[in-house]
C-alpha cells in the first residue's frame, strides 16, 4: 500500500488506521512536527519508504521512526527546519537503510551529524544527498570510509578536496553518480530547535526582488552530474567543472555590468503603438 499526497497535521494522525502502509510521501508542510511523525511511525511499522519534505520534525520524531520502522529503506527529510545532528544519531538503528536525503537542512547538520549517520551501522547506504548542509571535506571522507556500497552522492564543490576525492576513489568502487554543486548560500538564521510539535509558522509577506548593484555577486546555480566510468575520472571531471564554473561566473558578471551601464545611461526601448 502506498500513499502520495499533501497532508495536514490531522491527516497524518489519521494514518494510524493504516498498519500495512509501506510507502508514504508527504508534500512540504511546516506544520507537521514530531507528534504526527511519532503517531505514524508507531502505527505503520511496515514502512519501507518515507519522504517528508519541509517539515519541523526533530530528534523525537526521528527516534520513534528509527525504533519502530526497521524495514525502512528510503528516507527523505529534506528542508527540515528542525533537523539537527541530534536527530541523525538515531538512524544507525535502521539496518536496511539504502537511500538518505537530508538536503537543505542548513547549519544544524554538520560533520558530527554525518559521522553519527554513517559510523557504527551496517554498510547499506547506496544513495546519499548532503547538498545544502554546513559540512567540510572531512564529512565526505567519513562517508567514503564507511559507505563502501555508495552509488550516488550529492555534495558541494567546496568539499571536494584532493583528500576527499582520493577517499571516494579508494573506498567506493560502485560510485557511478557524483553530483557536485556550486557553493550555495546557507540560511544565516534558523528557528530554535525543539523536540516537540510547534505552532504554525507565520506567513511571510512577499518581498520585491532586489535591484542589482555593482558589488552584488551573481547567484551560483550550476550543477554538475558525473557518470563515472573509472575511478580516476573523478579528478579530471572535477577540474573540468571548476573551469566551467569560472567561465560561467565571468559571463554572468559581464552581463550584469552591461545591464547596469544601460541603466545608468537611462536607455530604454521605444514603445510600440
Amino acid at each position: 500500500m502506498a500513499l502520495f499526497c499533501t497532508l495536514t497535521y490531522l491527516g497524518m494522525i489519521t494514518l494510524v488506521g493504516c498498519p500495512d502502509l509501506q510507502t508514504l510521501i508527504v508534500g512540504p508542510n511546516r506544520n507537521i512536527g514530531d507528534t504526527a511523525v511519532q503517531a505514524v511511525a508507531s502505527a505503520c511499522r511496515k514502512l519501507t519508504k518515507f519522504h517528508l519534505d519541509g517539515s519541523r520534525v526533530s530528534g523525537k520524531g526521528v527516534e520513534t521512526l528509527s525504533r519502530n520502522c526497521l524495514s525502512l529503506e528510503d528516507l527523505r527529510l529534506s528542508d527540515g527546519s528542525m533537523l539537527s545532528n541530534a536527530a541523525l544519531r538515531h538512524l544507525h538503528r535502521l539496518p536496511l537503510l539504502r537511500k538518505v536525503n537530508i538536503s537543505a537542512c542548513g547549519k544544524r547538520v554538520t560533520d558530527t551529524g554525518i559521522s553519527d549517520l554513517v559510523c557504527g551501522r551496517p554498510d547499506t547506504i547506496e544513495e546519499l544527498d548532503l547538498s545544502g548542509l554546513c559540512l567540510t571535506s572531512a564529512a565526505v571522507e567519513n562517508v567514503a570510509q564507511n559507505c563502501k556500497k555508495l552509488q550516488m552522492l550529492r555534495i558541494h564543490a567546496d568539499w571536494c578536496t584532493q583528500s576527499a576525492l582520493n577517499a571516494l576513489q579508494r573506498n567506493c568502487p560502485l560510485l557511478t553518480d557524483l553530483c557536485v554543486i556550486n557553493t550555495m548560500s546557507l540560511p544565516t538564521t534558523a528557528p530554535v530547535a525543539t523536540d516537540g510539535d510547534v505552532t504554525p509558522a507565520p506567513a511571510r509577506r512577499p518581498q520585491p526582488p532586489a535591484r542589482p548593484t555593482k558589488n552584488a555577486a551573481a547567484p551560483s546555480i550550476t550543477r554538475f552530474n558525473m557518470t563515472i566510468d573509472q575511478p580516476h575520472d573523478i579528478h579530471e571531471r572535477i577540474e573540468a567543472q571548476r573551469r566551467f564554473n569560472a567561465d560561467t561566473e565571468a559571463q554572468k558578471e559581464h552581463l550584469m555590468m552591461c545591464l547596469l551601464e544601460d541603466e545608468n545611461k537611462g536607455s530604454h526601448f521605444p514603445s510600440v503603438s
